[in-house]
């Protein structure tokens, strides 16, 4: 899709959305007296409305001064709870005073996030231990940081158009330290518009070759934004980075869903299928492999299907089968 479109799909998405549903209310400002800044700090909390669970998951974000970058999260968070791809989430957004000083120093701001905030959010909010960490530019480079060196408590990152060249390249070190302790989601992203975000093309790439080689355990996705620009980035990748972070909620809502058409309808043998690749996704090999089978029962037990489309669906699934069969026998052997 050509950016303009995508821009506009974009805009119409959020408007459309923010007049019909109201996930959020009027978002509340806590302030924190902080030790590592020695003196109160903001932050801004969008909680869902009528949302009772003992728990929620978090998703924080840097950059929380800034109108528009608040906006953007909370109309993405909302509009992907609505598509049923993330949870209801408490939505976290830090103040900054001295906004790319604290970003690139890094080491109070993050002690003032995991020693003050998050321990405030638990006891109020109830959070989940684990948190999805957001930032654009000097706050992508943030919070890929935070994910590397504290990746048990940020355990996903979203970091768009992120500055990798910040500090002599001190992120690189640091992937390099932490490499073989990391895991859970990295969803990275980045325009090729104007020179500031081309600027930042090399680091990025750099980036991500070193992720890919050494730090297997990371679910790393990347995202090359055609035609957009530094500042234009955060409008369609936070979206899709919350989607990819939250992948595997969407993986179990389908799973559940399949087993509910499958009690209701259990000689269907399409539940049984889009079931096994729920599993799939949700890495329940065995599982997967079993619920394909029964389709394929299902379908042979089908007096309505043509055969050509009998045949083809058989094909399919076997293919899925084979598929899943070599990956098995490939992590075996490793």
């Amino acid at each position: 899709m050509r950016p303009l479109l995508l821009f506009a799909f974009a805009v119409i998405t959020i408007n459309a959305f923010s007049q019909s549903n109201n996930l959020y209310s009027k978002p509340d400002t806590a302030i924190i007296q902080s030790k590592f800044f020695s003196g109160d700090r903001k932050i801004i909390i969008s909680q869902p409305t009528n949302y009772q669970e003992n728990t929620k998951d978090c998703i924080l974000y840097v950059d929380g001064q800034n109108t528009a970058m608040t906006e953007i999260i909370t109309q993405s968070a909302e509009n992907l709870f609505w598509a049923g791809d993330i949870p209801p989430c408490v939505l976290v957004g830090i103040f900054h005073e001295k906004r790319d000083d604290e970003l690139m120093e890094k080491t109070k701001l993050y002690h003032f996030i995991v020693d003050e905030v998050i321990p405030f959010l638990s006891g109020k909010y109830k959070i989940n231990s684990k948190i999805t960490i957001v930032g654009h530019s000097f706050g992508g480079y943030f919070t890929t940081h935070c994910f590397l060196i504290n990746n048990q408590v940020f355990n996903s990152c979203v970091a768009i158009s992120p500055a990798y060249w910040t500090n002599e390249k001190d992120v690189f070190k640091t992937l390099q330290a932490e490499k073989n302790d990391l895991s859970g989601d990295l969803f990275l992203a980045i325009g090729d518009s104007r020179w500031l975000e081309i600027s930042n093309r090399e680091f990025f790439f750099d980036f991500v070759k070193e992720v890919k080689r050494d730090a297997k355990g990371v679910n790393l996705e990347i995202t090359d934004l055609k035609g957009f620009s530094h500042n234009s980035t955060p409008i369609i990748g936070i979206g899709m980075g919350l989607n990819f972070c939250f992948n595997q909620y969407s993986w179990e809502k389908t799973l559940k869903e399949q087993e509910q058409k499958i009690e209701n309808y259990p000689e269907f043998w399409k539940f049984y299928e889009i079931k096994a690749d729920a599993l799939r996704h949700l890495n329940r090999t065995q599982e997967a492999i079993q619920n394909y089978k029964i389709a394929i029962q299902k379908i042979n037990k089908d007096d309505e299907i043509e055969k050509k489309t009998r045949a083809e669906a058989i094909k399919l699934i076997k293919n899925k089968i084979k598929s899943l069969n070599m990956s098995n026998l490939q992590n075996s052997l490793k």
